[in-house]
């Protein structure tokens, strides 16, 4: 037992001793470091100053970027009068469909193949459409020279055209979504 308590002794000692080696060991290297600091020349500010960059002056553009309407070719297009149009939707599917135009209805059902007619709605307009069975739907909008919107919808077994909103603008212009 007392040849552990002196075996114990010397390795606490040796570890005390590269221990505290390390600690004198990192202040010299530090007032090392310190000293060759201070014997170093003063350095130059202008290197390392900002100046400011010539730029020439942009001239300003007197176009800006047109609205997504304009960037995106309409679905389809009706002539409105007296700022309204009249709807009319055709549900070609098995399932019905929850419409609603936005600001004006409630929401409302479409039983599956049926239609029905929105009348009098006033410009700009939004309807959108939802399958009760959450499927695709595709919306099919028909250009007319009247002030009425004849709408078919259909399933859309693929994921080509899966649109859920009609957008009609005061112009008549028709985009889907």
């Amino acid at each position: 037992m007392n040849f552990l308590h002196q075996w114990l002794r010397r390795k606490n000692i040796r570890i005390l001793g590269i221990g505290g080696s390390l600690v004198v060991g990192l202040i010299l290297l530090s007032s090392a470091t310190s000293a060759q600091m201070e014997n170093l020349p003063a350095k130059d500010n202008s290197l390392y100053e900002e100046k400011p960059e010539q730029v020439p002056p942009v001239a300003p553009t007197p176009s800006s970027t047109p609205l997504p309407e304009k960037q995106i070719k309409a679905s389809a297009t009706i002539n409105p009068s007296d700022e309204t149009v009249d709807i009319q939707l055709k549900n070609q599917t098995n399932v019905p469909i929850t419409y609603q135009v936005i600001g004006h209805t409630g929401q409302e059902q479409i039983e599956k193949n049926q239609e029905v007619m929105l009348k009098d709605i006033p410009l700009p307009a939004t309807v959108t459409l939802v399958r009760e069975d959450q499927g695709l739907l595709k919306v099919i909008p028909m250009s007319s020279d009247t002030d009425r919107l004849n709408v078919i919808l259909e399933e859309d077994p693929s994921f080509d055209s899966v649109q859920g909103s009609i957008r009609i603008q005061p112009d008549g212009q028709v985009f889907l979504n």
